[in-house]
């Protein structure tokens, strides 16, 4: 499991220079997560991350993504290096040398949230030891899932969307007035006291001498008002259902579709009806449950040469070493970047390799 806190970087100051001071995790702070339980920041455990970040029980430079390598416009690009970690009386401080490029991101206000992963405990793939408290990084990120807040890394960092957070105007006046999005037309015009139009001939018009209302007498919202307010309503409308979307293929218990195929099927599921989101919402938790079947012979070519393992953690580190033997003087992390072009083996990777923490 991976867990992470989200820090507003807004109120961090970028070191033009050198390392940039962000507060990663509290001191004695607990937490009740909805769907990890409880769970507690202590100045034990923070003082073993920061050893272990210090020690590189990792083994490997602890980078800083974007949307936690979800990004489909940044891949895997790293935005910073962890440098080191520090405890103290606030919690732990990580020591982050961001890149040009994601100091410019950050100041243009284009990723406000940092988010650090962290797994209770972690067994290295090589040796076999066992360590508690282990930082592996962390990402920028404009969705933490609950802000200030604990929040799942691998799974959605997208929070909850309500109805007050996101209305304007015309969206707050339905909401008072009782209309939700499946409110029919005469629902609107029975709230908004706009009268039914008349079937047949228009009614004719008043007589010339007609007194105007008083000034101060609220009028009921004109055609084109109304025309506006059923607009927002139905964007509204398609912004839940898309964030309802998001859900479903991001907050998957154990498994996530690649970029590509996520993109798929979220056109799809934005476009069909509830009975249709409702089966495929099926098959999709089947699917995670069950997995994809390989047929044919155990093994594959791959593009850097031999045949893959089933252990996704080797079959990495092989065609790392590959890329590295093939070009003398490439650095590990480039390589390591090559090989996590391929996303499902690398995602496997992530899950083998990170996701092996207990929360106690």
């Amino acid at each position: 499991m991976q867990l992470g806190i989200a820090v507003d970087l807004f109120s961090v100051t970028l070191a033009e220079q050198g390392s940039t001071r962000l507060h990663a995790l509290p001191n004695n702070k607990r937490f009740k997560h909805p769907r990890y339980g409880m769970i507690e920041f202590t100045p034990e455990r923070n003082q073993r991350f920061a050893d272990n970040v210090n020690k590189n029980v990792r083994g490997v430079a602890l980078d800083i993504d974007y949307d936690h390598k979800q990004s489909s416009a940044h891949g895997t690009k790293a935005a910073g290096w962890v440098q080191g970690a520090e405890f103290n009386d606030r919690g732990l401080d990580l020591l982050v040398e961001f890149t040009d490029e994601a100091k410019e991101a950050i100041r243009k206000k284009e990723y406000r949230y940092f988010s650090p992963e962290f797994a209770d405990t972690w067994t290295d793939p090589h040796s076999g030891a066992k360590y508690r408290d282990v930082v592996f990084g962390g990402g920028l990120t404009n969705r933490p899932f609950l802000r200030d807040h604990i929040a799942p890394v691998q799974l959605s960092d997208l929070e909850e969307i309500t109805r007050s957070q996101h209305m304007g105007l015309f969206e707050r006046i339905a909401a008072l007035k009782g209309l939700t999005e499946t409110s029919s037309d005469d629902d609107l015009r029975k709230a908004f006291s706009v009268e039914t139009p008349p079937v047949g001939d228009p009614a004719p018009p008043a007589p010339p001498d007609a007194p105007e209302p008083p000034p101060d007498q609220p009028q009921s919202p004109q055609p084109q008002q109304f025309a506006e307010i059923t607009a927002r309503l139905a964007a509204t409308e398609r912004l839940l259902k898309e964030n309802k979307v998001d859900r479903l293929l991001t907050e998957t218990d154990g498994f996530a579709l690649p970029v590509p195929a996520r993109d798929k099927a979220k056109t799809f599921l934005m476009e069909c009806g509830d009975d249709q989101y409702a089966k495929f919402s099926e098959f999709l938790t089947e699917l995670g449950k069950t997995g994809m079947v390989r047929l044919g012979e155990q093994g594959r070519a791959n593009p850097t040469g031999g045949q893959t393992t089933d252990d996704p953690v080797v079959e990495v580190e092989r065609r790392i070493q590959v890329l590295m033997d093939a070009n003398p003087g490439l650095a590990y992390n480039t390589a390591a970047n090559e090989v996590a072009k391929d996303a499902a083996l690398w995602t496997a990777y992530r899950n083998a390799s990170f996701l092996s923490g207990e929360v106690k």
